[in-house]
């Protein structure tokens, strides 16, 4: 039988490499548990502080390491990392300290101070690493510990003063309250109002760069403010709206929650809807050099009377000659815009109201859509008609030529 001296060789070699790899990771491994079990058992490391906490409120971290082995403990240093976003007298969360040499039995600590930061529920963690070399050896060893804070009281108010369900199209006003009474002055505070884009802000005061972040001031205990935001919902009858609003602090640009809130508003059909006609009709009408009467009818769909209400209505187009806008009911305002006074409505009921105007002589193809927005009772409306471009029918001169 001939035996083939080269593969037993290379099965050889190939289980050699297999054990010495086996061998290593077994080394390792064991030099690691060693350490560990080594770390571990001649140092204990312990952090201690309050389970709970209110945000803002300033708590004491007590770190403290006792040396069980036989020997000196050298260059030791200890590492202690606050929860994120707390706030410090020297705003670092990190914090290094060199050690004298720690000898057989002693036990030391140090303290840490900060002020925790966050929305209720919210669990922040500090940690704490004592690295060291025992005497005559040269390899540095490290033990860790950690300790949870669980923020349970938030001593803010935040609140809607927003009613339960709003009109389709209508405008209205809300607010937003808020009162701190954190006994410690908090900066860079903010507040943030969502709607999920189903309402446009149109107005607020105070003022905001993009009507979603408000910036405040300082807030000492017990400052208190509020934000009137007006607008109208974007979303159609039926559907519900979730107001939210976030009040927090920006720390190293990152926006900190502290206090939250959310509110659903119902959209429902407008208690006063408005209609339009125009010479009689609902459709485009109109032509250069033609009079448009006008007859805006308002009627109340709730169930209960409508008084006092004013109406306007502003026209908007190229195509009107704004000089001849004139109504027996209304008072005109500014050229384009007329202000009726409403009489009461009960539920059910309607009124109507009456102006003219005369369109131009020439209109332009690119002019020949114009515009009414008619507001009441915090409902709008637009209405937009095309008319018919072109001039109006010249006069017909009759000439005698002669004989």
């Amino acid at each position: 039988m001939q035996i083939d001296i080269k593969k037993i060789l290379k099965s050889k070699i190939t289980i050699f490499v297999i054990a010495t790899g086996l061998l290593a990771v077994g080394v390792v491994g064991f030099f690691h548990y060693r350490n560990t079990v080594f770390s571990r058992e001649i140092v204990h490391l312990e952090i201690s502080g309050p389970k709970t906490a209110a945000a803002g409120e300033e708590i004491e971290y007590i770190v403290t390491y006792k040396n069980n082995s036989n020997f000196t403990l050298e260059e030791v240093k200890i590492v202690f990392e606050l929860p994120d976003y707390s706030l410090t007298e020297d705003g670092k969360l990190r914090l290094t300290q060199d050690i004298k040499d720690i000898h057989p039995g002693d036990e030391r600590l140090v303290r840490f101070k900060a002020r925790l930061l966050g929305k209720e529920d919210d669990v922040k963690t500090a940690r704490a690493r004592l690295s060291y070399v025992p005497h005559n050896l040269s390899a540095r060893y490290e033990s860790d510990a950690a300790f949870a804070t669980k923020i349970t009281v938030v001593d803010m108010d935040l609140g809607f003063d927003l009613p339960a369900q709003i009109e389709e199209n209508k405008e209205v006003t809300y607010a937003l309250n808020y009162l701190s009474r954190v006994d410690y002055p908090l900066e860079n505070v903010s507040i943030k109002v969502e709607t999920g884009g189903g309402f446009d802000v149109v107005l607020a005061d105070p003022e905001s760069l993009d009507n979603v972040e408000w910036k405040l001031a300082v807030l000492q205990k017990e400052s208190k403010g509020k934000i009137s935001i007006t607008g109208a919902s974007k979303a159609d009858a039926g559907s519900r709206i979730i107001f939210s609003a976030r009040l927090g602090m920006r720390v190293k640009g990152i926006f900190i929650v502290l206090k939250e809130v959310k509110q659903e508003v119902e959209i429902i059909e407008p208690l006063l809807v408005i209609s339009q006609q125009i010479n009689g009709s609902f459709a485009d009408t109109g032509g250069p050099g033609e009079v448009l009467h006008y007859q805006l009818t308002f009627k109340n769909t709730g169930q209960a009377q409508l008084d006092g209400m004013q109406a306007v209505s502003t026209l908007s187009g190229p195509a009107f000659d704004f000089s001849t806008l004139q109504s027996s009911q209304g008072q005109v305002l500014a050229g384009n815009t007329i202000t009726f006074l409403l009489p009461a409505l009960a539920p059910g009921q309607e009124a109507s109201v009456n102006f003219s105007i005369k369109l131009k002589d020439t209109i332009a193809e690119a002019d020949k859509v114009i515009k009414n927005t008619v507001s009441s009772g915090g409902v709008t409306q637009e209405f937009i008609t095309n008319v018919n471009a072109g001039s109006a029918n010249p006069t017909l001169l009759e000439f005698n030529l002669g004989q």
